[in-house]
């Protein structure tokens, strides 16, 4: 299977690229800082709020899969909150609208716990309703919303 893995040089992202090459799945990974380690994917920059360049990367490219991991974490959404909000939320909308355009299949998106009500509520796990409490839960929220 093609897949196509937003920002494919952060941790998640490499352990996914590990395991799907070696499944024998063809990667492509998009993302705005070079991977640190060379796994046998294809690397290509570019950034997840250009979606015109993302449209153009899923064009050529043409995936089965996108797997959306590119995120910016608590650190950079605390003290950047319009960084993390256009990494975040715009990023993420930019990956479904460009799947979608493009005729991609499927999208598989890696949320949070961020996101989530914290521990305590009466429900438990998974089935927690949305009630983030940080800058970064709230942009992982957003897609929900």
């Amino acid at each position: 299977m093609k897949v196509f893995v937003t920002g494919g040089s952060g941790f998640l992202a490499q352990q996914f690229i590990k395991m799907a090459l070696a499944e024998g799945h063809e990667i492509r990974s998009f993302d705005i800082a070079e991977p640190k380690e060379d796994h046998g994917e294809e690397w290509i920059s570019g950034d997840i709020t250009d979606s015109e360049a993302l449209e153009t990367a899923l064009q050529v490219h043409k995936p089965d899969t996108v797997v959306h991991l590119a995120t910016v974490l608590t650190d950079v959404c605390a003290n950047d909150p319009g960084r993390g909000t256009r990494v975040n939320c715009l990023g993420t909308a930019n990956a479904f609208h460009a799947a979608y355009k493009t005729g991609v299949g499927r999208v598989i998106y890696a949320s949070s716990v961020s996101a989530l009500v914290p521990e305590g509520c009466d429900i438990k796990g998974d089935g927690r309703p949305l009630g983030p409490v940080s800058p970064y839960g709230a942009t992982k929220a957003c897609v929900f919303r």
